[in-house]
């Protein structure tokens, strides 16, 4: 049986204090706005730090659910933001796997990050995933087939724990599948 990797990265605290911040902001601009005002009433204060409540508890909910998995085994690598988006590929669309410089604590989720670049973000720490043109063109030619969108970006950068070591590991994982 094979070796297998898996990976959680979640969102960092950053993006909970970005929440809580302008939330809060809003309803101290709302509560002061209802007092100064001659028709405030309570129920409208009530309304809106409700609103602002359920708003916090959404958007709290979504962050909660964008965490990246990578999956790896001997058939290839599998990267998921949550239950939304999800891309396997085959070691042999593999030509690299480093550690990627510091990312933003800020990013989070699926991100398109320019051309060729597709990001599964949930943290500072990443790997960048580089695939083979070659692989690239057969795939796009429909000789080969991968799950998910016809097209393979050409650089994957994805959060996980541990950026070095799991870079080393996968690199370890994908030298061992080639050579088999």
């Amino acid at each position: 049986m094979g070796e297998n990797l898996s990976t959680v990265s979640y969102p960092q605290k950053p993006v909970y204090w970005l929440i809580y911040g302008l939330l809060g902001w809003t309803a101290a601009i709302a509560i002061v706005v209802s007092f100064a005002s001659q028709d405030a009433s309570v129920q409208s204060i009530v309304l809106t730090l409700v609103g602002l409540g359920l708003t916090t508890v959404l958007l709290v909910g979504i962050i909660k659910v964008l965490v990246v998995h990578t999956h790896a085994n001997e058939a290839g690598l599998t990267l998921s933001v949550g239950p939304f988006v999800s891309r396997t590929l085959p070691w042999e669309a593999i030509n690299s796997i480093e550690k990627a410089p510091t990312g933003g604590a800020m990013d989070v989720g699926w991100k398109w990050m320019g051309t060729g670049r597709i990001g599964y973000l949930a943290g500072a720490e990443n790997v960048l995933i580089k695939t083979s043109s070659e692989f690239r063109q057969r795939v796009s030619t429909g000789e080969v087939t991968v799950p998910g969108r016809g097209r393979l970006a050409e650089w994957y950068f994805v959060s996980v724990p541990d950026s070095e070591l799991t870079a080393q590991r996968l690199n370890q994982m994908r030298e061992r599948s080639t050579s088999t």
